[in-house]
C-alpha cells in the first residue's frame, strides 16, 4: 500500500522516490528514508542501498508500510551511522 506525502513526514519514514521532472533518474525507484526536513517541502534523505544522501521534493516521494525488512535495514542503518 502506498500513499503520497502531502504533509509533514516524521524522521525515519521510509519510502521510495517516484520522481518528479527534477528528480535524476538514478534515484527513481530506489528505496529511502526521511533524516530531516528541509525548507519549502524538501527533505533530506538517505538512499537504502548506496547509503547516499540526496535532498528532494516531497511530491518525488511516495511512502509505503514498513515490512520488517525495511525496518531492520533503517536500524541497521542507524546502528552503522551512529558508530
Amino acid at each position: 500500500m502506498t500513499k503520497d506525502f502531502s504533509t509533514m513526514q516524521p524522521l525515519e519514514e521510509v519510502g521510495d522516490i517516484r520522481g518528479n521532472r527534477r528528480t535524476p533518474g538514478k534515484f527513481v525507484g530506489k528505496e529511502a528514508v526521511i533524516t530531516s526536513q528541509c525548507l519549502n517541502g524538501w527533505y533530506l534523505l538517505k538512499i537504502m542501498d548506496s547509503g547516499q544522501n540526496v535532498r528532494l521534493q516531497y511530491r518525488s516521494l511516495r511512502k509505503f508500510l514498513p515490512t520488517p525488512e525495511t525496518e531492520e535495514r533503517c536500524q541497521s542503518q542507524t546502528v552503522q551511522n551512529s558508530s
